[in-house]
């Protein structure tokens, strides 16, 4: 399952996520989507269509295991953005896969 949090910081923007390369969800604040991923290597991402950059995970599923992931607002791309504006977006963007206003990650079990 992949959850976005409720935080204020870019409420406003949907958070596309994809599985693999194919998008399976476009999270509003709050949003979550579950959804089924092969044994193996995976990568999940998550980008916005207003924003330059993407952030990726990548990780080693095993068969009949869960794996629940939040999205979080990215506090290095506000950092990046409120400096250099767009342009500083777009050379992160073009830098990093570890770019974009969110990020991915495994969700901790005390939440």
């Amino acid at each position: 399952m992949v959850e976005r949090d409720n935080s204020l910081l870019h409420l406003a923007a949907a958070v596309d996520v994809r599985s693999n390369g194919a998008k399976i969800a476009s999270l509003g604040r709050g949003g979550s989507v579950v959804h089924d991923i092969p044994k193996g290597q995976n990568t999940l991402s998550v980008s916005t269509p207003t924003a330059f950059g993407e952030f990726a995970v990548n990780f080693d599923a095993k068969a009949g295991e869960t794996y629940n992931f939040e999205v979080t607002p990215n506090g290095g791309a506000l950092v990046t953005g409120s400096a250099w504006g767009m342009v500083g977006d777009a050379i992160n963007a073009s830098v990093s896969e570890q770019s974009g206003y969110f990020k991915i990650g495994p969700k901790s079990n005390d939440q």
